[in-house]
């Protein structure tokens, strides 16, 4: 059993981060699966989903997780991570986790700061080595995600250079 430093308690048992627990599986020739090696609990932090933070008119439906307010969204077209990785269903599809928009205040010195942070947590639990499953922001995302071809690319976009 994994105990969590300084409180010796079950890291599955913890509130605290999982993500150092979460690990890309090969599922076949083509395709991983993005799985926890320990049980997790709904409302557990799994992380931190990789992209820009922008805020334009314009983004990118296949790559964008829309913030909460307008024009703020999450551009993971030219920045991956694990959890960038997980399984994506359709609209309505069955999950075991959600991204979510935290608001985030820091105090550096004398000033205050803040910002967004695009956060993954589980919605419901989720036993060892069960894939991790969000559902896909919109229609073209689901397809994205679809592709094997995109999934090597770790779902970046090329770009042609000169």
């Amino acid at each position: 059993m994994l105990y969590a430093p300084y409180d010796n308690q079950p890291v599955s048992e913890s509130g605290g981060d999982k993500y150092l627990f979460t690990f890309l599986l090969r599922k076949d020739d083509t395709s991983l699966l993005l799985c926890s090696i320990i049980p997790v609990r709904e409302g557990d932090f799994l992380g931190i989903f990789s992209g820009k933070i922008r805020f334009s008119e314009t983004w990118s439906p296949p790559h964008g997780i829309r913030g909460r307010v307008n024009n703020l969204w999450l551009d993971y077209s030219q920045v991956t991570g694990t959890l960038n990785q997980m399984l994506v269903s359709e609209t309505g599809g069955s999950t075991n986790v959600r991204i979510q928009w935290d608001l985030i205040h820091e105090d550096v010195d004398t000033d205050n700061y803040i910002s967004w942070r695009v956060s993954v947590k589980a919605t419901k639990p989720i036993m060892p080595f069960e894939p991790l499953v969000r559902e896909a922001a919109q229609q073209e995302q689901y397809v994205l995600h679809l592709s094997p071809e995109h999934a090597k690319r770790g779902f970046l976009e090329l770009y042609e250079t000169d």
